[in-house]
């Protein structure tokens, strides 16, 4: 147990549950001790060196676990060597309660992905660490926040046993975020693209044949305007959803492409790109960086983006703290988030899974992460993903209809609310459109 591991897994504690709460290391007897100052009460938690380092021998499990002084059973995931399953887990005393598991390595060993140094069997198109490739895939645990579950356990012991204690309070939020992939239909596409697109809509009288004509004019004579009736410019409704559920929205744009066939052909200093980029913040909202398809393994590349995207802040005038999200969710652990702190990202938005909604961190609050390379606390916060709609109902994925993600949806969210987190979610404007009139008014009835 090293000291710098020790100050992080003290700034989670205070973070989480109280700024007055002090953490000890006892290295003779191998135990935590968790308490707040002037408070008699102490909670003691056993230490498992195997949940702080890259490790094959771990499983993963759940169990009910009595308290001594109440009738209540609290069911928590556990990672271990051991299955322990006919010990007691919690163990009490006149001034103090025994937790024989670290669940403060579990916490450590989730919340900073420790599965996935070293990780290199990607078995998806994209070469992502999907819910499969996880350990929580078994048992579903991904749809459990497992790390907020053991935080507000400890929470409820110092509530129980020494009510006093000044608690932090936290209270359910959402946060609303497109990735501008596609920010219209026609505009800076390629040609062929833009062909097939056409014909599709008139195909589907999606759009006329005289404005077909219209912007075939255009497209020919490489004049970039942007006309309203643009199926994927449907900005002003998601700032419309964002002030539905009472939030402000950040809005990813890319700033390079690496990868011709999944990078967009826009370019940040495209002149319907910068107005765009306007009327979000002049509705309140945000802006962040979507680094394109090949960043995540590439820091020049990645570098060279990231000033590009400095440039155009400079031209909106704003001055802000900068937010990412990697395009496609493509993500190396550690080495895309070491990358993005040397840049100078303050919070990421990327840790989701891409096949599934869930819970690949094990919680719904952000925090700063731990570098086990170099044994150091992170300047990066991550923030992380909890829902991707695109993921609920493509056929390359959850494949469900309409009706069946939004309920899957909303136990999520009743997940993330017993914790009073923060619900993350992701919507597409070109996938906005797609899914039509129904998907809005679910989206309402829902978030409103």
């Amino acid at each position: 147990m090293t000291t710098e591991i020790l100050n992080w897994l003290s700034y989670i504690l205070k973070n989480r549950i109280g700024n007055d709460i002090d953490l000890v290391f006892k290295v003779e007897q191998k135990i935590f001790i968790i308490g707040f100052t002037n408070s008699v009460f102490k909670i003691l938690v056993d230490y498992d060196s195997q949940l702080y380092k890259p490790s094959n021998d771990l499983q993963i499990f759940s169990r009910d676990i009595e308290w001594n002084i109440k009738e209540d059973k609290v069911n928590l995931v556990f990672l271990s060597s051991e299955l322990f399953r006919d010990q007691p887990i919690v163990v009490t005393d006149e001034n103090t309660v025994h937790i024989k598991y670290d669940c403060l390595g579990f916490i450590f060993w989730m919340l900073n992905r420790v599965e996935e140094y070293n990780f290199s069997d990607y078995n998806d198109v994209h070469s992502r660490f999907t819910a499969k490739d996880s350990i929580l895939y078994k048992g579903k645990f991904y749809l459990r926040p497992v790390v907020d579950e053991w935080i507000t356990f400890i929470r409820n012991l110092f509530q129980c046993y020494s009510p006093k204690n000044n608690l932090i309070q936290y209270k359910y939020s959402f946060n609303l975020s497109h990735d501008v992939d596609r920010p219209f239909r026609y505009l800076y596409t390629k040609y062929y693209l833009f062909i097939w697109r056409a014909f599709k809509d008139l195909v589907k009288k999606r759009i006329s044949f005289a404005y077909f004509l219209r912007i075939n004019y255009y497209k020919i004579f490489r004049i970039n305007k942007l006309s309203n009736i643009d199926v994927y410019n449907n900005f002003d409704e998601l700032i419309d959803l964002s002030k539905v559920s009472s939030c402000s929205g950040i809005y990813f744009f890319m700033a390079g492409k690496s990868h011709k066939p999944t990078d967009p052909d826009y370019c940040l200093d495209n002149i319907e790109i910068l107005k765009l980029a306007k009327k979000i913040i002049s509705s309140g909202n945000e802006i962040g960086l979507h680094p394109s398809y090949n960043t995540y393994n590439d820091f020049d590349k990645l570098q060279d983006e990231v000033n590009n995207f400095k440039t155009f802040f400079a031209k909106l005038g704003i001055s802000s703290k900068l937010s990412s999200r990697m395009h496609y969710l493509r993500f190396k652990f550690p080495e895309t988030l070491i990358d993005l702190e040397k840049i100078g990202v303050d919070t990421d938005e990327t840790l989701g899974f891409s096949d599934t909604i869930g819970f690949r961190c094990g919680t719904s609050h952000d925090y700063y992460a731990f570098n086990l390379l170099q044994n150091e606390t992170m300047k990066i916060k991550i923030r992380p993903l909890i829902a991707m709609q695109w993921t609920i109902n493509s056929p390359s994925y959850m494949n469900l209809h309409l009706d069946d993600g939004f309920y899957q949806l909303e136990k999520i969210i009743s997940e993330v609310k017993k914790h009073d987190g923060q619900f993350n979610y992701l919507i597409h404007n070109d996938e906005y459109y797609e899914l039509g009139i129904a998907f809005q008014e679910k989206f309402v009835k829902i978030f409103d």
